[in-house]
């Protein structure tokens, strides 16, 4: 990607995250009406806040790093669909702007997310017409917790299993009379776990029990689609945005309080950390726990010689309740955001549960864990300040490791983060199937849980900044990072601890200092 290039050649490759960086300090005048509580009220939110979280989660795509990398490439003036305000912040820092398209497709995208929130009002009304006079639903349970934003292999299959919702069970987070933990995979089977069942649930909202309060979300939500689309007209957008988040405001309002969560659990998947939805301020006004935890520490952009760079997508997350992984994510956390809240260290967080297990490893063994590079076109796409995670520092990383080992008559244990697809880059995929060719090296199935690995390992190298040697130093296993390039800082605090050794010299005598 011609942009791409033209940035890396001249050393702006933070370009992109300064922009967003711009993005996220910008404020939105105009948009809030005098009475607004009346009918769009959310308890103890921030709406100026959320409305920021919420457009944060537009620009923090590919699509949005394309556009700008395609005006970069081609000095074409930008088009992307994104607000007066914001078009004069990018055009400040030195983009041009087509504002008369940008403000086009606003206005479209704007009209999309109306209809969205009048499709989202009428499935509401329908689910609780529907659960009232037809199906007259009950509710088992009278204590449960809810996870949003897992994926298949996030759930349990086996009660020994080293997935999210078994950690959530196991690490002291759980409410004592919580009987039943509800997620988001539909395809996901039910399980039994000591006395705690865990299944899919298909509504994360609780639920309307009331006749008139029916009745009432009814009528709130033929004025809100009225008075949102009428604010549309005079520009007036952020309701007609918002519309399907306040109707969710406006079904936890009204909700029978059983209903609700004792905990609701978030995590960062898809960006879900920058915008913290509205309707889970009103379920902790109902007395619920809601908490964002972290399955990763691998969250930081990479110390500089000169210093640590300002993540300003973080500093907007205005989460209560957090829970981490040590002493160094709470500091991160700490330093990125100055809203309220309340952090609790819980260790590392399991993620995967994985069927394959690889059952006996060689006595001179080490364990390796390094990050799978994505093709050009795709890396280019994420416009990362940091050149790092590429072929060239990826395969040096496994190569110098092999070339260290070498006389010591050692088995390289290669764990990769996924199996190789279609986005895995090629050159990657042929060095690790040379490698695995050799006596010396063996891969791991990537599908074998990370902590079941580095329990049965005896040493750890990891690529910076990968969980997994948070995870063996917890575990007590002789743990360290390797960097090939020599581009990490040795005192990046985003190593939580853990030993960075830089270039195959050094490499070369920490290998010559250990016992295996």
């Amino acid at each position: 990607m011609r942009g791409y290039r033209l940035l890396k050649k001249h050393g702006r490759l933070a370009v992109v995250n300064n922009i967003k960086g711009s993005l996220s300090k910008t404020g939105i005048r105009g948009t809030k009406i005098i009475g607004e509580d009346l009918l769009f009220g959310v308890s103890r939110c921030d709406q100026s806040l959320a409305l920021r979280q919420f457009l944060l989660t537009r620009i923090e795509t590919s699509k949005f790093n394309m556009a700008l990398l395609s005006s970069f490439g081609s000095k074409k003036k930008l088009i992307f669909p994104i607000h007066g305000s914001w078009q004069n912040t990018i055009k400040g820092e030195g983009v041009q702007v087509n504002k008369l398209m940008c403000s086009i497709w606003w206005a479209l995208v704007v009209v999309l997310y109306w209809y969205r929130g009048v499709v989202t009002i009428i499935s509401y009304i329908y689910r609780h017409i529907d659960a009232f006079f037809i199906t007259k639903k009950q509710k088992t349970y009278s204590k449960y917790a809810y996870f949003s934003g897992l994926l298949n292999c996030n759930v349990p299959t086996r009660v020994d299993s080293h997935d999210i919702i078994t950690w959530y069970m196991s690490c002291g987070v759980m409410n004592s009379g919580i009987d039943l933990v509800c997620h988001n995979v539909k395809s996901a089977k039910s399980i039994k776990i000591k006395n705690t069942i865990v299944r899919y649930k298909k509504y994360e909202l609780p639920s309307i029990s009331k006749l008139i309060y029916i009745l009432y979300f009814i009528l709130w939500g033929a004025a809100s689609i009225s008075v949102s689309a009428l604010l549309l007209i005079f520009g007036k957008w952020k309701y007609a945005l918002l519309l399907s988040e306040y109707a969710k405001v406006k079904v936890v309002k009204l909700s029978d309080p059983s209903s609700i969560a004792c905990q609701y659990l978030f995590n960062m998947m898809n960006y879900r950390h920058i915008y913290r939805p509205m309707w889970t301020y009103e379920v902790e006004e109902k007395g619920a726990d809601v908490f964002f935890y972290f399955y990763s520490t691998n969250i930081e952009i990479f110390k500089t010689k000169y210093g640590y760079e300002k993540q300003h997508i973080w500093s907007l997350i205005s989460w209560s309740k957090y829970l981490v992984w040590d002493k160094y994510q709470k500091d991160f956390i700490n330093r990125m955001s100055s809203y309220k809240k309340d952090i609790q260290i819980v260790g590392p967080v399991w993620f995967s549960s994985g069927n394959a297990f690889f059952q006996e490893f060689p006595k001179k063994s080490i364990s390796v864990f390094d990050v799978s590079p994505v093709r050009d076109s795709c890396y280019q796409m994420l416009c990362a300040p940091n050149d790092y995670y590429t072929p060239s520092v990826i395969n040096l990383f496994l190569e110098d490791i092999r070339t260290a080992f070498y006389h010591k008559d050692v088995t390289i244990l290669l764990k990769k983060k996924r199996n190789d697809g279609n986005i895995t880059h090629r050159s990657y995929v042929r060095f690790t199937n040379s490698l695995v060719s050799r006596e010396d090296f063996v891969l791991i199935d990537p599908t074998v849980p990370a902590l079941d690995v580095v329990e049965k390992s005896k040493i750890v190298i990891s690529l910076p900044f990968t969980s997994t040697a948070i995870i063996a130093k917890n575990a007590g296993v002789s743990s360290v990072f390797y960097d090939p390039s020599k581009k990490i800082q040795k005192d990046d605090l985003a190593a939580h601890g853990v030993p960075i050794i830089s270039g195959i010299k050094e490499l070369k005598t920490w290998v010559n200092s250990i016992t295996i």
